[in-house]
This record gives C-alpha cells, sequence and structure tokens, in this order.
C-alpha cells in the first residue's frame, strides 16, 4: 500500500476550496493516524506463491557455462602481448513459453515467440605491455576486452511463468489500476489525494481478495489455451531477444619511473555498458503513461 504524504495532501489542499480538502490527522503516532491518509495505489497477491517450472516441474535448472582460451606471447625482449577469447552460455530465462495472440498488438507477431537462447556471447580481449625505454623506466601499456555479466533473471522467469501459465496457476501480483472499488466501482489507482484512504482500502481489501481468488481460477489447471495474463489483463513477460548485459573495456596508459621507489601513472580508460536496463521494468503497453494503454 502507498499513501500519499501529508505534505502531498497539504499541497493539494491549498488549491481546493475548504468544503473540497481532504481531512488530516493532528499527529501521526500510531498505525492508524497514518492510514488516514489517502491512498495513491497498492498491490495486492492471490494465488500459490510456488511458481511451476517447465513441465510442471518443482525445480529450476538453469545452465551456465564459462569456456575460455588465453596466452602471452613475447615478440621480444620489451614486448609482450596477451590475447584471449571466452565464451559464455547464461540460460536462466524461459525457452518453452509463447506469448498468447492477445498480446501480438503490443509485442508484435514476432514477439509472440518464445524467449532465444544467447549462443553468441563471445569475448575476446588483447593487451600489450611495452617497456619503451632501454633504461626500463619507461612502460606503456593498453588493452581492449568484451565480457558478459550473467542473467540475474530467477525473479522475472517466475513472474513470467505465472502471466504465460494456464489460469489459476501459481500467485498473481494485482496492482491497484486494474482493480475496482466494490463499492464505488472506481479504479484504486489514483494521481491525487481522495477521500479514498488506508483505512478504507482495509475496510474492502477482503471483498477485493474474494473477488479475485474466485476470479482466479484452478491452481492445478494444466490447459494453456487461456493463460493468467489474457484474463487478468494485468501481468509480466521477457522480451523475445533480450541479450545478456556487457560491457567493453578500453585501457591505455604510461608508467614512468621518476626517482627509485617513486613511479608515476597516467591512464586513460573507457567502459562502455550495453542491455543493463533492468528486465521486467519496461512499460511496453504504456500503462502508466498520460494518455493510457
Amino acid at each position: 500500500m502507498t499513501l500519499f504524504s501529508p505534505k502531498n495532501v497539504r499541497d493539494f489542499n491549498a488549491r481546493r476550496p475548504s468544503d473540497l480538502q481532504i481531512p488530516l490527522p493532528t499527529t501521526f503516532l500510531t498505525l492508524q493516524d497514518i492510514l488516514q491518509l489517502p491512498v495513491q495505489n497498492f498491490t495486492v497477491g492471490i494465488g500459490d506463491p510456488y511458481a511451476p517450472q517447465a513441465g510442471f516441474g518443482s525445480v529450476r535448472v538453469s545452465l551456465l557455462v564459462h569456456l575460455f582460451y588465453q596466452d602471452t606471447w613475447r615478440l621480444y625482449s620489451r614486448f609482450v602481448m596477451n590475447y584471449g577469447l571466452g565464451w559464455t552460455y547464461d540460460a536462466l530465462l524461459n525457452y518453452d513459453l509463447h506469448k498468447p495472440a492477445y498480446l501480438a498488438p503490443v509485442l508484435g507477431v514476432p514477439g509472440l515467440s518464445p524467449t532465444h537462447k544467447n549462443w553468441k556471447s563471445f569475448s575476446p580481449s588483447v593487451g600489450f605491455a611495452w617497456n619503451a625505454s632501454d633504461s626500463s623506466k619507461t612502460v606503456i601499456r593498453g588493452g581492449v576486452g568484451i565480457y558478459y555479466d550473467s542473467q540475474t533473471a530467477f525473479g522475472i522467469a517466475d513472474d513470467e511463468r505465472v502471466s504465460l501459465g494456464p489460469r489459476g496457476v501459481g500467485r498473481g501480483s494485482y496492482f491497484s489500476g486494474g482493480i475496482r472499488d466494490p463499492i464505488t466501482g472506481a479504479l484504486l489507482d489514483f494521481s491525487h489525494p481522495t477521500l479514498f484512504t488506508g483505512a478504507s482500502l482495509l475496510q474492502v481489501l477482503p471483498t477485493i481478495r474474494t473477488d479475485l481468488t474466485q476470479t482466479r481460477g484452478d491452481p492445478n489447471n494444466r490447459d494453456f489455451s487461456v493463460t493468467n495474463i489474457e484474463v487478468d489483463k494485468q501481468g509480466s513477460v521477457v522480451a523475445s531477444n533480450l541479450p545478456s548485459a556487457s560491457a567493453v573495456h578500453v585501457g591505455l596508459g604510461v608508467q614512468r619511473e621518476m626517482v627509485r621507489d617513486l613511479a608515476v601513472s597516467a591512464d586513460f580508460v573507457v567502459r562502455r555498458f550495453n542491455h543493463i536496463s533492468p528486465p521486467g521494468l519496461v512499460d511496453a503497453n504504456h500503462f502508466s503513461s498520460a494518455r493510457g494503454p
């Protein structure tokens, strides 16, 4: 449950006539005081918290393989080169779940296919060190490489398994933007403070939970013809093409011995990161946009 702060309410009241202002408690010393604040939004979970895995098994098996070769080559006494090539295979996502045609207006028809496996995560690297002077007091060094990070995707993978699973399977997380007040019928996601407070939500929450539980369906259902996301109109899916996060590291530097036991170094370093935006946070349906989905 997210409530508007007292400051939010006071700022809102300052723009309203006195007879339309939202009342505030004089103190906030108890939970009941805090629950007098207006609701902004909330999320409620319904269903079995267990997320069934592929084939409705109880265990997720995710293969992680990293192979690499590296070597050092001394071209001559004052110049050394090192080089290598790595390959990473990281399979933490769901590769067996098609998206329903219901999502085609958002994802496009090609986007309905299961998430592709990333087979081309190659990591080449090369570097050198050059003793640039006969006195061995100046060294120039540099290198460049591509590196991949593991996909920490257990959370988004399980959320997708529930969203794309048969109706009733798993635990659904329902955002208040899609839930209506059982008394007034209004959607319970507010852009400004209203008279609907935290205490009001607690009064109607049992009815909301009962209604959602009744529409959730059979938790043992195995029929994929109707999925949770098609009925709930809420959920999360993983893109068909979701590359692993990677970075290109480039470095070039020089080190000079000034006097005995004192050296000065200067380095230029660039790190460029790719595909690091948190998956699962892209609002492809524009649910939160001012104009609506």
